[in-house]
């Protein structure tokens, strides 16, 4: 796919995080123990052999500047091309509300970059999907069919998560209309599409002169007849991070050894940024079943069903069950823990009762003393 660039909308200013997103973006967002949400399609472009990457920003940004870097763990520390970070601008004469701005909005930001590009097909994709992939038969589909605009779809995805609406797919792959239809079967965007570059660039000024800016409805809905727009079905498994449940449901289901295996056990690898830290320990009285326990960990607790990011220590008597506890957090002596997300730098007092349910887990800010 050296013939296609990519851009990822990592700006999602997402509060339906709450405070997990009061520092960061959604894209730099933690999980399974060492990665950042960006880590996934970042890396499944890199696969694929796309080596001209730009992120957008909005929101938060350090963080996944921090992360990021140079690009040098994904192999995009390049002379030519490699991973551009294209921070925020406005110009003077924008129109848009700050609730209209949208995909196009940060498209039309950007299109000095899409111009630069020689490639001629642009992979656009959201930075809050975890997916392990490779996007090369999503290409060879998309010029079998001399298609304008390829969407990828997945009937398997969350109902209530399509990055970009649900479409009303023919026979033939060609979608037909955008169906308010939104069950579990329905073919509901997974926030990534293949689009030839110079309609990209055409497609994005019109609508910008318009006053057009939702990317579902008035680049896709609005062509469906002008264009050839099909979509492309994708079976493997995808998650799309919208909210702590979401996060939360994410994190437990990498507890099950077959979406473990899936996400990390294959040819594909999961790239991201490479800290060196002593192997985890485990103390005399420490007890741990069916964890995510990252480097760095000291363990003289119990540890159950939970994910333990770098550096996080667990004292004796305490008890942790469903959690999620991220870098150099400290839970000390007698504490019990169930269902809690706590970000990072945070500490657990002794003789501390923190107890939720799955469905509706406690979340703890960073750099927090309970």
């Amino acid at each position: 796919m050296l013939n296609t660039m990519g851009i990822i909308f990592a700006g999602n200013e997402e509060l339906r995080m709450g405070e997990l997103t009061r520092a960061r973006s959604l894209a730099a967002m933690p999980v399974a123990g060492r990665y950042r949400l960006i880590d996934f399609i970042l890396s499944s472009m890199v696969n694929s052999g796309i080596t001209n990457i730009g992120l957008t920003t909005k929101f938060n940004f350090q963080s996944l500047l921090d992360h990021l870097g140079g690009g040098t763990e994904w192999d995009l520390s390049r002379k030519k091309y490699g991973l551009f970070i294209l921070p925020p601008f406005y110009k003077s004469e924008n129109r848009i509300t700050e609730s209209g701005e949208s995909k196009i909005q940060s498209l039309y930001n950007v299109l000095h970059y899409i111009r630069r590009g020689k490639q001629d097909y642009c992979m656009l994709a959201e930075g809050n999907a975890v997916i392990n992939t490779t996007f090369d038969e999503m290409l060879d589909f998309h010029r079998e069919n001399h298609s304008d605009i390829t969407v990828m779809y997945s009937k398997n995805a969350d109902a209530t998560a399509s990055q970009d609406g649900c479409f009303d797919v023919a026979a033939d792959n060609r979608i037909k209309d955008i169906s308010p239809n939104n069950t579990q079967n329905a073919a509901k965007s997974v926030g990534f599409c293949i689009i030839d570059t110079d309609l990209l660039i055409t497609l994005v000024e019109s609508c910008y002169a318009r006053g057009e800016y939702d990317f579902s409805k008035d680049i896709i809905g609005k062509n469906l007849t002008k264009l050839r727009i099909f979509g492309y079905e994708f079976n493997g498994y995808y998650r799309h991070i919208y909210d702590i449940q979401s996060y939360y449901r994410f994190s437990m289901e990498l507890l099950n050894r077959d979406v473990r295996d899936t996400l990390f056990e294959n040819e594909k690898k999961i790239y991201t940024k490479i800290k060196d830290m002593v192997p985890a320990r485990y103390q005399s009285n420490a007890k741990v079943s069916n964890s995510f326990i990252a480097d760095g960990c000291i363990i003289d607790g119990e540890v159950n069903n939970s994910v333990l990011f770098r550096a996080v220590e667990v004292r004796k008597g305490s008890k942790i069950n469903n959690c999620i506890i991220m870098q150099n957090g400290k839970v000390l002596e007698n504490s019990v823990l169930n269902a809690v997300i706590m970000d990072k730098n945070v500490v657990i007092g002794s003789g501390k009762t923190l107890v939720s349910e799955p469905t509706f887990p406690i979340v703890i800010g960073k750099n927090r003393v309970i």
